[in-house]
């Protein structure tokens, strides 16, 4: 069964099923994996870690993206932008902007449920990962 639009009519259904659950399946790992690294990192974050942190947020933008989640792509984007920032000034993370960042992960792991267990998904959860990557930005 297809879950979104598809804009390639020349493409397998099966295939884009297919791309979406094996996208699905990665987003959820790589959101998993850099939610523990953060959680656990709370402090002290060593900025060689930052640019790793900027690739995969952007790695999960992309994700959100393929998945029509376009307020979450940019929510990941701009907090990728923000990390980024940092790195090339060579500062660490705040707690609060680590807190603002796995509020934007929390969003797309919501994002992600939705899809799987088939509910509906909330605006509010892409304008709550927005407005804190927005915050963490405006930081930066």
């Amino acid at each position: 069964r297809i879950q979104l639009d598809v804009n390639n009519m020349n493409i397998s259904l099966d295939r884009l099923d297919d791309a979406h659950e094996t996208l699905q399946k990665e987003a959820r790992i790589l959101l998993q994996e850099l939610g523990d690294k953060l959680f656990q990192n709370n402090d002290a974050q060593d900025t060689n870690d930052l640019l790793n942190i900027t690739t995969n947020l952007r790695q999960l933008s992309g994700a959100a993206l393929f998945l029509d989640a376009q307020i979450l792509s940019n929510a990941l984007k701009n907090s990728a932008e923000a990390v980024e920032h940092y790195y090339d000034i060579q500062k660490s993370l705040t707690h609060q902007q680590l807190q603002h960042i796995l509020d934007v992960l929390a969003s797309l792991e919501l994002h992600l449920d939705g899809l799987r267990y088939d509910y509906p998904i909330h605006k509010s959860v892409s304008e709550t990962a927005l407005s804190s990557s927005q915050k963490i930005k405006a930081v930066a």
